[in-house]
Protein backbone atom coordinates (compact mmCIF):
# COMPACT_ATOMS: atom_id res chain seq x y z
CA UNK A 1 0.00 0.00 0.00
CA UNK A 2 1.19 3.09 -1.23
CA UNK A 3 2.14 6.04 1.87
CA UNK A 4 -1.28 8.23 -0.21
CA UNK A 5 -3.41 5.33 0.53
CA UNK A 6 -2.02 4.73 4.05
CA UNK A 7 -2.80 7.96 4.66
CA UNK A 8 -6.65 7.67 2.90
CA UNK A 9 -7.24 4.92 5.12
CA UNK A 10 -7.09 7.12 8.02
CA UNK A 11 -9.31 10.05 6.92
CA UNK A 12 -11.82 6.78 6.58
CA UNK A 13 -10.57 5.14 9.66
CA UNK A 14 -11.33 9.14 11.56
CA UNK A 15 -14.72 9.60 10.45
CA UNK A 16 -15.67 5.80 11.54
CA UNK A 17 -13.80 6.10 14.90
CA UNK A 18 -14.74 9.87 16.21
CA UNK A 19 -18.42 9.10 17.65
CA UNK A 20 -17.60 5.70 18.71
CA UNK A 21 -14.62 6.63 20.60
CA UNK A 22 -15.88 9.84 22.23
CA UNK A 23 -19.10 9.02 22.79
CA UNK A 24 -19.78 12.81 22.95
CA UNK A 25 -22.92 14.55 20.96
CA UNK A 26 -21.22 17.75 20.86
CA UNK A 27 -17.85 16.46 19.00
CA UNK A 28 -18.15 17.44 15.27
CA UNK A 29 -17.11 15.13 12.59
CA UNK A 30 -13.82 16.95 10.79
CA UNK A 31 -14.61 18.91 7.63
CA UNK A 32 -13.73 17.28 4.81
CA UNK A 33 -11.02 20.39 3.43
CA UNK A 34 -9.57 19.94 6.47
CA UNK A 35 -8.57 16.53 6.25
CA UNK A 36 -8.01 17.25 2.25
CA UNK A 37 -5.61 19.79 3.80
CA UNK A 38 -3.63 17.35 6.40
CA UNK A 39 -3.16 14.64 3.67
CA UNK A 40 -1.30 17.24 0.78
CA UNK A 41 0.86 18.81 3.33
CA UNK A 42 1.83 16.18 5.11
CA UNK A 43 2.75 13.76 1.55
CA UNK A 44 4.51 16.71 0.55
CA UNK A 45 6.58 16.88 3.68
CA UNK A 46 6.60 12.85 2.98
CA UNK A 47 7.62 13.29 -0.36
CA UNK A 48 10.78 15.38 0.65
CA UNK A 49 12.02 13.39 3.05
CA UNK A 50 11.81 10.28 0.94
CA UNK A 51 13.48 12.05 -1.53
CA UNK A 52 16.43 13.20 0.93
CA UNK A 53 16.57 9.35 1.60
CA UNK A 54 17.15 8.71 -2.04
CA UNK A 55 19.35 11.25 -2.62
CA UNK A 56 17.12 13.04 -5.61
CA UNK A 57 17.21 16.65 -5.87
CA UNK A 58 18.28 16.96 -1.76
CA UNK A 59 21.61 16.15 0.12
CA UNK A 60 20.67 13.73 3.44
CA UNK A 61 20.71 16.10 6.11
CA UNK A 62 19.95 14.42 9.78
CA UNK A 63 18.44 17.38 11.14
CA UNK A 64 16.49 18.57 8.53
CA UNK A 65 15.28 14.62 8.25
CA UNK A 66 14.50 14.90 12.34
CA UNK A 67 12.41 18.02 11.69
CA UNK A 68 10.00 16.80 8.33
CA UNK A 69 9.20 13.66 10.10
CA UNK A 70 8.75 15.98 13.75
CA UNK A 71 6.69 18.42 11.64
CA UNK A 72 4.44 15.85 9.66
CA UNK A 73 3.80 13.70 12.31
CA UNK A 74 2.19 17.08 14.10
CA UNK A 75 0.47 18.19 11.21
CA UNK A 76 -1.37 14.66 11.15
CA UNK A 77 -2.07 14.47 14.96
CA UNK A 78 -3.37 17.98 15.27
CA UNK A 79 -5.34 17.76 11.33
CA UNK A 80 -7.20 15.28 12.33
CA UNK A 81 -8.00 16.82 16.06
CA UNK A 82 -6.89 13.42 17.70
CA UNK A 83 -6.59 15.46 21.09
CA UNK A 84 -4.22 15.31 24.38
CA UNK A 85 -3.80 11.47 25.81
CA UNK A 86 -5.45 10.98 29.03
CA UNK A 87 -8.21 13.48 28.00
CA UNK A 88 -11.79 12.99 27.11
CA UNK A 89 -11.28 14.13 23.66
CA UNK A 90 -8.14 11.34 22.92
CA UNK A 91 -9.14 9.30 19.58
CA UNK A 92 -7.11 6.67 21.22
CA UNK A 93 -8.08 3.80 18.22
CA UNK A 94 -7.51 6.52 15.22
CA UNK A 95 -4.75 7.88 17.18
CA UNK A 96 -2.88 3.89 17.12
CA UNK A 97 -3.71 3.75 13.53
CA UNK A 98 -2.17 7.21 12.44
CA UNK A 99 1.18 6.32 14.23
CA UNK A 100 1.57 2.81 13.28
CA UNK A 101 0.62 3.97 9.70
CA UNK A 102 3.30 6.58 10.28
CA UNK A 103 5.77 4.83 11.26
CA UNK A 104 5.32 2.17 8.48
CA UNK A 105 5.77 4.75 5.95
CA UNK A 106 8.91 6.55 7.46
CA UNK A 107 10.76 3.53 7.71
CA UNK A 108 10.06 1.96 4.07
CA UNK A 109 12.72 3.85 2.47
CA UNK A 110 15.29 3.01 5.17
CA UNK A 111 14.16 -0.37 4.52
CA UNK A 112 14.35 -0.17 1.02
CA UNK A 113 17.87 1.40 1.00
CA UNK A 114 19.22 -1.56 3.50
CA UNK A 115 17.49 -4.45 1.53
CA UNK A 116 16.27 -3.83 -1.37
CA UNK A 117 18.41 -1.48 -3.30
CA UNK A 118 21.25 -3.38 -4.25
CA UNK A 119 23.07 -0.52 -6.40
CA UNK A 120 26.28 2.07 -5.84
CA UNK A 121 25.14 6.15 -5.54
CA UNK A 122 27.92 8.84 -5.32
CA UNK A 123 26.70 10.48 -2.43
CA UNK A 124 28.91 13.74 -1.68
CA UNK A 125 31.84 15.75 -2.97
CA UNK A 126 33.93 17.09 -0.19
CA UNK A 127 36.37 19.41 -0.10
CA UNK A 128 38.64 19.28 2.71
CA UNK A 129 39.93 23.12 4.77
CA UNK A 130 43.17 22.86 4.04
CA UNK A 131 42.69 22.57 0.14
CA UNK A 132 44.66 19.54 -0.54
CA UNK A 133 42.10 16.88 -1.16
CA UNK A 134 38.46 16.15 -3.05
CA UNK A 135 36.79 13.21 -0.81
CA UNK A 136 33.95 11.48 -3.00
CA UNK A 137 31.49 9.61 -0.48
CA UNK A 138 29.88 6.72 -2.60
CA UNK A 139 27.17 4.79 -0.89
CA UNK A 140 26.08 1.00 -1.41
CA UNK A 141 22.73 -0.57 -0.69
CA UNK A 142 21.20 -3.90 -0.62
CA UNK A 143 23.71 -7.09 -0.50
CA UNK A 144 26.44 -8.13 -2.66
CA UNK A 145 30.00 -7.70 -2.62
CA UNK A 146 31.87 -4.71 -0.58
CA UNK A 147 35.14 -4.00 -2.91
CA UNK A 148 35.23 -2.28 -6.26
CA UNK A 149 37.55 -0.55 -8.40
CA UNK A 150 36.38 3.91 -9.41
CA UNK A 151 37.99 4.80 -12.55
CA UNK A 152 38.61 7.98 -11.83
CA UNK A 153 39.50 10.94 -14.49
CA UNK A 154 39.18 14.50 -14.66
CA UNK A 155 38.86 16.73 -17.81
CA UNK A 156 39.74 20.17 -18.86
CA UNK A 157 39.25 22.26 -21.70
CA UNK A 158 38.47 19.01 -23.83
CA UNK A 159 41.15 17.18 -22.83
CA UNK A 160 41.70 14.19 -20.08
CA UNK A 161 44.41 15.71 -17.62
CA UNK A 162 44.70 12.93 -15.08
CA UNK A 163 43.24 9.43 -14.71
CA UNK A 164 43.69 6.93 -11.64
CA UNK A 165 41.71 3.18 -10.85
CA UNK A 166 41.36 3.80 -7.08
CA UNK A 167 40.60 0.21 -5.36
CA UNK A 168 37.76 0.89 -2.35
CA UNK A 169 35.98 -1.07 -0.15
CA UNK A 170 32.78 -0.13 1.52
CA UNK A 171 33.64 0.11 5.28
CA UNK A 172 31.78 2.67 6.84
CA UNK A 173 28.27 3.33 8.13
CA UNK A 174 26.27 5.53 9.61
CA UNK A 175 22.49 6.48 10.21
CA UNK A 176 21.69 6.15 6.33
CA UNK A 177 23.93 2.71 5.86
CA UNK A 178 26.97 1.68 4.44
CA UNK A 179 29.46 3.84 2.45
CA UNK A 180 33.14 4.41 1.49
CA UNK A 181 35.21 7.74 1.07
CA UNK A 182 37.89 7.81 -2.03
CA UNK A 183 40.42 10.78 -1.31
CA UNK A 184 42.13 12.27 -4.73
CA UNK A 185 44.91 14.64 -4.15
CA UNK A 186 44.66 18.44 -6.01
CA UNK A 187 48.31 18.23 -6.56
CA UNK A 188 47.84 15.23 -8.55
CA UNK A 189 45.83 17.07 -11.59
CA UNK A 190 45.66 20.68 -11.14
CA UNK A 191 46.86 22.52 -14.10
CA UNK A 192 46.05 26.26 -13.15
CA UNK A 193 43.56 28.44 -11.85
CA UNK A 194 39.70 27.34 -12.83
CA UNK A 195 38.84 30.99 -12.69
CA UNK A 196 41.01 33.13 -15.01
CA UNK A 197 40.00 36.42 -13.96
CA UNK A 198 39.38 37.16 -18.10
CA UNK A 199 36.15 38.50 -19.27
CA UNK A 200 36.31 36.59 -22.51
CA UNK A 201 37.04 33.58 -20.60
CA UNK A 202 35.52 33.60 -17.38
CA UNK A 203 35.97 30.22 -16.29
CA UNK A 204 37.90 27.00 -17.49
CA UNK A 205 36.18 24.19 -15.09
CA UNK A 206 37.63 21.20 -14.38
CA UNK A 207 34.84 18.19 -14.43
CA UNK A 208 35.01 14.90 -12.72
CA UNK A 209 34.05 11.30 -14.06
CA UNK A 210 33.52 8.43 -11.94
CA UNK A 211 32.58 4.89 -13.38
CA UNK A 212 32.38 1.49 -11.42
CA UNK A 213 31.44 -1.33 -12.41
CA UNK A 214 28.15 -0.22 -14.38
CA UNK A 215 27.47 3.08 -12.58
CA UNK A 216 29.06 6.23 -14.30
CA UNK A 217 28.57 9.79 -12.84
CA UNK A 218 29.90 13.27 -13.92
CA UNK A 219 30.23 16.55 -11.93
CA UNK A 220 32.09 19.88 -12.26
CA UNK A 221 34.70 20.67 -9.62
CA UNK A 222 34.28 23.78 -7.59
CA UNK A 223 35.95 26.52 -9.12
CA UNK A 224 36.81 28.68 -6.69
CA UNK A 225 38.35 25.45 -4.94
CA UNK A 226 40.34 25.25 -7.58
CA UNK A 227 41.58 28.80 -8.10
CA UNK A 228 44.66 29.13 -6.30
CA UNK A 229 47.82 30.69 -8.37
CA UNK A 230 48.51 34.55 -7.96
CA UNK A 231 48.53 36.70 -10.48
CA UNK A 232 47.17 40.55 -9.63
CA UNK A 233 49.14 42.29 -6.45
CA UNK A 234 48.39 45.64 -5.47
CA UNK A 235 50.45 48.61 -3.26
CA UNK A 236 49.27 51.75 -1.42
CA UNK A 237 51.02 54.16 1.16
CA UNK A 238 49.01 56.40 3.46
CA UNK A 239 50.71 58.99 5.90
CA UNK A 240 49.95 59.39 9.20
CA UNK A 241 48.82 62.75 10.60
CA UNK A 242 49.36 64.38 14.19
CA UNK A 243 48.66 67.77 15.16
CA UNK A 244 50.66 67.38 18.23
CA UNK A 245 53.49 70.45 18.75
CA UNK A 246 56.02 68.06 20.26
CA UNK A 247 55.89 65.45 17.34
CA UNK A 248 55.74 68.54 14.62
CA UNK A 249 57.98 71.22 16.24
CA UNK A 250 59.25 72.96 13.31
CA UNK A 251 56.97 71.30 10.18
CA UNK A 252 53.52 73.31 11.07
CA UNK A 253 50.06 72.60 12.62
CA UNK A 254 49.66 69.27 11.13
CA UNK A 255 52.20 67.03 9.91
CA UNK A 256 53.25 63.05 9.28
CA UNK A 257 55.26 61.00 11.84
CA UNK A 258 54.93 57.54 10.31
CA UNK A 259 52.87 55.81 7.41
CA UNK A 260 50.74 52.62 7.18
CA UNK A 261 51.73 50.35 4.11
CA UNK A 262 49.05 48.37 2.63
CA UNK A 263 49.01 45.49 -0.03
CA UNK A 264 46.23 43.33 -1.81
CA UNK A 265 47.60 39.70 -3.46
CA UNK A 266 45.41 37.58 -5.26
CA UNK A 267 43.35 36.92 -9.01
CA UNK A 268 43.78 39.43 -11.23
CA UNK A 269 40.27 40.75 -12.36
CA UNK A 270 40.33 43.76 -14.14
CA UNK A 271 39.81 45.69 -11.32
CA UNK A 272 42.19 48.02 -8.97
CA UNK A 273 41.84 45.43 -6.39
CA UNK A 274 42.42 41.61 -7.30
CA UNK A 275 40.18 38.50 -5.43
CA UNK A 276 41.42 36.75 -2.62
CA UNK A 277 42.36 33.45 -3.22
CA UNK A 278 42.11 30.81 0.19
CA UNK A 279 44.10 27.92 -1.26
CA UNK A 280 47.62 29.79 -2.05
CA UNK A 281 50.79 29.69 -0.85
CA UNK A 282 53.37 32.53 -1.93
CA UNK A 283 55.87 34.71 -0.06
CA UNK A 284 55.56 38.87 0.12
CA UNK A 285 58.37 41.43 0.38
CA UNK A 286 57.78 45.04 0.46
CA UNK A 287 60.02 48.19 0.15
CA UNK A 288 59.45 51.65 0.60
CA UNK A 289 62.16 53.69 -1.13
CA UNK A 290 62.80 57.85 -0.62
CA UNK A 291 64.88 58.02 -4.04
CA UNK A 292 67.60 56.25 -3.56
CA UNK A 293 67.58 55.35 0.48
CA UNK A 294 65.73 52.48 1.79
CA UNK A 295 62.56 53.66 4.19
CA UNK A 296 61.18 50.56 4.89
CA UNK A 297 62.43 47.30 3.97
CA UNK A 298 59.79 45.08 5.38
CA UNK A 299 59.95 41.46 6.60
CA UNK A 300 59.25 38.55 4.10
CA UNK A 301 55.84 37.21 4.98
CA UNK A 302 54.86 33.62 3.73
CA UNK A 303 51.59 32.91 3.15
CA UNK A 304 50.38 29.10 3.05
CA UNK A 305 46.34 29.09 3.17
CA UNK A 306 45.86 32.67 4.54
CA UNK A 307 47.95 31.59 7.71
CA UNK A 308 51.02 34.87 7.15
CA UNK A 309 53.97 34.29 9.24
CA UNK A 310 56.60 37.11 8.97
CA UNK A 311 59.64 38.34 11.63
CA UNK A 312 57.85 41.02 14.18
CA UNK A 313 61.56 42.31 15.25
CA UNK A 314 60.19 42.68 18.89
CA UNK A 315 57.43 44.78 17.55
CA UNK A 316 59.22 46.66 15.53
CA UNK A 317 56.93 44.99 12.63
CA UNK A 318 54.05 44.22 14.32
CA UNK A 319 52.53 40.90 15.45
CA UNK A 320 54.35 38.51 13.45
CA UNK A 321 51.39 36.73 12.34
CA UNK A 322 47.78 37.18 10.96
CA UNK A 323 45.37 36.14 8.45
CA UNK A 324 44.99 37.06 5.04
CA UNK A 325 43.20 36.16 1.72
CA UNK A 326 40.11 34.56 3.51
CA UNK A 327 37.60 37.41 3.57
CA UNK A 328 39.70 39.94 1.05
CA UNK A 329 42.53 40.15 -0.66
CA UNK A 330 43.78 42.94 1.69
CA UNK A 331 47.71 42.17 2.99
CA UNK A 332 48.31 44.79 6.19
CA UNK A 333 52.04 45.29 6.61
CA UNK A 334 52.03 45.69 10.70
CA UNK A 335 53.84 48.59 12.21
CA UNK A 336 54.80 49.28 15.96
CA UNK A 337 52.45 51.74 16.74
CA UNK A 338 48.61 52.85 16.48
CA UNK A 339 46.79 54.82 14.55
CA UNK A 340 44.22 56.45 16.73
CA UNK A 341 41.70 57.98 13.90
CA UNK A 342 41.88 55.05 11.64
CA UNK A 343 39.98 52.64 13.92
CA UNK A 344 43.11 50.74 15.25
CA UNK A 345 45.19 50.16 12.65
CA UNK A 346 49.14 50.16 13.46
CA UNK A 347 51.62 52.23 11.10
CA UNK A 348 55.39 52.49 11.12
CA UNK A 349 56.92 55.24 12.67
CA UNK A 350 59.54 57.88 11.05
CA UNK A 351 61.71 56.82 14.16
CA UNK A 352 61.89 53.22 12.38
CA UNK A 353 62.79 54.29 9.15
CA UNK A 354 66.33 52.63 7.87
CA UNK A 355 68.66 54.65 5.46
CA UNK A 356 65.93 57.64 4.80
CA UNK A 357 65.46 59.79 7.76
CA UNK A 358 61.70 60.49 6.52
CA UNK A 359 62.68 63.43 4.37
CA UNK A 360 60.40 65.56 2.30
CA UNK A 361 60.51 64.17 -1.56
CA UNK A 362 59.32 61.19 -3.84
CA UNK A 363 58.86 57.70 -2.01
CA UNK A 364 58.06 54.63 -3.92
CA UNK A 365 56.19 51.70 -2.58
CA UNK A 366 57.12 47.98 -4.20
CA UNK A 367 55.35 45.32 -3.67
CA UNK A 368 57.02 41.50 -4.87
CA UNK A 369 54.31 38.49 -4.71
CA UNK A 370 56.26 34.97 -5.42
CA UNK A 371 53.99 31.94 -5.48
CA UNK A 372 55.37 28.75 -3.78
CA UNK A 373 57.00 26.39 -6.41
CA UNK A 374 57.32 29.03 -9.01
CA UNK A 375 60.10 31.64 -10.63
CA UNK A 376 57.45 34.20 -11.35
CA UNK A 377 56.91 37.37 -9.28
CA UNK A 378 53.68 39.19 -9.19
CA UNK A 379 54.87 42.87 -8.74
CA UNK A 380 52.77 46.51 -7.93
CA UNK A 381 54.42 49.53 -7.56
CA UNK A 382 53.01 52.92 -6.66
CA UNK A 383 54.44 56.64 -6.12
CA UNK A 384 54.05 59.26 -3.58
CA UNK A 385 54.77 62.94 -2.79
CA UNK A 386 55.44 64.54 0.58
CA UNK A 387 55.53 67.83 0.94
CA UNK A 388 54.54 70.58 3.10
CA UNK A 389 52.33 73.86 2.39
CA UNK A 390 51.46 76.41 4.20
CA UNK A 391 52.52 74.63 7.31
CA UNK A 392 50.32 71.72 6.74
CA UNK A 393 52.21 67.83 5.54
CA UNK A 394 50.88 66.61 2.30
CA UNK A 395 50.69 62.48 1.26
CA UNK A 396 49.66 62.39 -2.45
CA UNK A 397 49.75 59.48 -4.72
CA UNK A 398 51.51 60.72 -8.20
CA UNK A 399 51.52 58.37 -11.72
CA UNK A 400 55.50 58.39 -11.59
CA UNK A 401 58.42 59.86 -9.29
Amino acid sequence: MSKQGLLEKISEQQLDFLDAEINDPTKEKLDASRIAATLVITTLSLLVYFAMQFGIFFDYDLKVVVALLAGSFAILWLGFDLGIPGRANFSKVTASLVTASFLLVSVFPVVFIAILGGDLSLDLLGYEEDGEEITLTLRKNGIGSDSFDANLSIERQGSIIWSNSIPFKIDKSDGRGDYAIISVEVDDFYEGNAFTGNSQQPEIPYTLSIRVDDFNWERTLDSSFLTRNITGAGSYVSGVFSDDSNDCQDKGENCIVGVTLMGWVGLDSGSTIPTNLQFSSYTVNAVLMEEGDVAISYPAISVENTVASWASSDGRFGSGSATFGEINSEIRFEGSQIDPDSGGLSYIPFDHFEESAGDYGCYTFTVDVSPSGSEDVVSSTTYYEYSNSNSQDIWKQESSC
